[in-house]
């Protein structure tokens, strides 16, 4: 009896660190509460038995809750971390990120370069480096990137309108005007929202119908051939 007590003492107490472990993970996989998910990803992270993907993981997923709480220092320990255990593209594309948040350009700069060696074909490092190149004035590298980035994910975040903001101010009408329509069709954009805009900027007078209609095409290519003003 009391070695059948003691085995039955010893699953409930594996049921319950096999359930911390779940939670834990959890907590460390959301990204609604920074604070819990570094609670969670802490927890995770002492773990003897972790993989180097899941160590890797939890470390990225750390950094970022920590930069959404304003920790730069252990934001940034943390990014460095997760390259030295796994130093792979989607690694380099946190940690450049995280340095343009806070300004370092160069170093944003050469993470997405470092990614784009490992996988040229990495749509954020992509999408990233384009938005420095545009706000460095190279608007054709940028379009290469955001071109690139977009044939290999057309639902990468941003990609889509930084795009349309580039080809109306280089005159790009007919593609500017193909950005936009796809971003509200691809729900980056809503339709009710593009058609006041240009309803105050005196382009559109209806129907208002909350969808791509042939007269909200019409106005965004005229706002388009404006340069977008």
């Amino acid at each position: 009896m009391r070695k059948l007590r003691t085995i039955l003492a010893a699953a409930a107490l594996a049921a319950v660190a096999q359930q911390a472990a779940a939670d834990a993970t959890a907590d460390c996989n959301q990204a609604a509460d920074p604070a819990l998910r570094v609670t969670g990803c802490t927890a995770v992270l002492a773990a003897p038995d972790l993989t180097t993907d899941d160590r890797a993981a939890a470390l990225g997923n750390r950094a970022n809750a920590y930069r959404a709480l304003g920790e730069a220092h252990a934001a940034l320990a943390d990014y460095d971390a997760a390259i030295e255990v796994r130093p792979d593209a989607p690694a380099y594309t946190s940690r450049g990120a995280f340095f343009g948040v806070v300004g370092d350009m160069e170093a944003a700069l050469a993470d997405f370069e470092a990614a784009l060696q490992l996988d040229p074909a990495y749509p954020d490092a992509l999408k990233n480096r384009a938005l420095i190149r545009a706000n460095s004035g190279d608007l054709t590298g940028a379009l290469d990137d955001l071109d690139a980035a977009l044939t290999a994910d057309p639902m990468v975040s941003g990609a889509r309108i930084l795009r349309a903001q580039i080809r109306c101010a280089t005159g790009m009408t007919d593609g500017a005007t193909a950005d936009y329509v796809a971003a509200v069709e691809e729900g980056w954009l809503r339709a009710e929202d593009v058609e006041t805009a240009l309803l105050q900027q005196g382009h559109f007078s209806g129907p208002f119908t909350g969808e791509i209609t042939p007269e909200l095409r019409a106005a965004l290519a005229t706002w388009a051939g404006q340069g977008c003003k």
